[in-house]
């Protein structure tokens, strides 16, 4: 694991709250994405954060259908997340894809870790049976975060991501749950 930011201790981020996502968060997250996706490197599949009703109508859906979506909150402010919604079509409803991020300045302390291992047991709860990801090739320490919690290798996507012009390798990963292959969504 990456040592921590200067300054900071692995304590800091007890001070943090991780709470579910719901419509009073929306704005907060909405610039906590915005501020992640317009990173360079750029480290989400999307380089600008999506229109800030786009994500005010996810926080009402989110609370609505009580899916796995969690920020985490310090001094008011969401400086992460991480989501985990069912897919809609009927024969992949027992899937949900990782989506997640912390802002630069909280993350290698253990931020992440939280909240993925949070979203991941909601997820789990809530029926879901597989949980997948894609990741650039790159990342080295979100892949060895998605490792460290369970995820496994599944394949290399050859320029799978493309930002402004050069392609990028993507690896997807997975986490399966054996044990509740019979169970669906509720």
């Amino acid at each position: 694991m990456a040592a921590p930011l200067p300054n900071a201790s692995l304590d800091d981020v007890d001070d943090i709250d991780i709470v579910p996502l719901d419509a009073s968060l929306a704005d907060a997250f909405h610039a906590c994405l915005c501020e992640v996706a317009s990173e360079k490197p750029p480290v989400l599949g999307r380089m600008q954060g999506p229109p800030l009703e786009e994500i005010r109508d996810f926080a009402r859906r989110v609370a609505e259908h009580g899916w796995a979506a969690f920020v985490a909150v310090a001094d008011g402010r969401v400086v992460g997340w991480c989501d985990c919604c069912p897919q809609a079509s009927f024969a992949i409803r027992h899937r949900g894809t990782i989506g997640m991020g912390v802002r630069a300045s909280h993350r290698r302390r253990g931020l992440g870790r939280r909240l993925l291992s949070t979203c991941i047991a909601k997820a789990r709860g809530n029926g879901l049976s597989r949980i997948e990801l894609e990741v650039r090739a790159d990342n080295v320490s979100a892949i060895a975060l998605y490792r460290a919690v369970g995820f496994h290798h599944e394949a290399v996507k050859a320029r799978g991501l493309r930002y402004d012009g050069p392609f990028v390798d993507s690896i997807a990963m997975s986490l399966v749950f054996e044990d509740d292959a019979t169970r669906g969504p509720r």
